[in-house]
């Protein structure tokens, strides 16, 4: 029959030649996957005949984590955004924005401890948000 028995996939970081799963009978996989990094991937399906010729091979690109309950708290500077350290990553990128739709490319500020001090004079009405990163 033209109906597939089975699949392999193939998944990593440059090309997408790398055979993760081999002889696989479900259309499911789900793999470990690291936070900012670009993934190629391509699933070849096969039956008795052989395997299917000239798959695609397709790129999905995986978001930085955001740190856990981000909270403030009043410091003797002002107020301080704090939050639970992310194991595993660099540091930390502050945004703020007057309109929580509508985020700056660029962060107010980068932070290694997982703790910003809200600059004294800041507007009260402001939106922060805060992104972990790799490098």
């Amino acid at each position: 029959g033209n109906y597939p028995t089975g699949y392999d996939v193939y998944l990593d970081t440059v090309d997408g030649t790398t055979l993760v799963s081999d002889n696989q009978t479900g259309t499911t996989y789900t793999p470990t996957l690291e936070p900012e990094t670009t993934y190629y991937w391509k699933v070849v399906p096969y039956n008795a005949g052989g395997e299917a010729l000239d798959c695609s091979i397709w790129s999905f690109g995986t978001l930085s984590a955001a740190p856990p309950q981000v909270a403030i708290s009043e410091g003797s500077g002002g107020l301080n955004l704090v939050w639970s350290a992310l194991p595993g990553y660099a540091g930390y990128h502050v945004f703020a924005s007057d309109d929580p739709t509508n985020w700056p490319d660029t962060p107010s500020a980068t932070v290694y401890e997982p703790q910003y001090s809200i600059p004294p004079g800041t507007e009260r009405h402001k939106f922060y948000k805060v992104q972990a990163f790799t490098d």
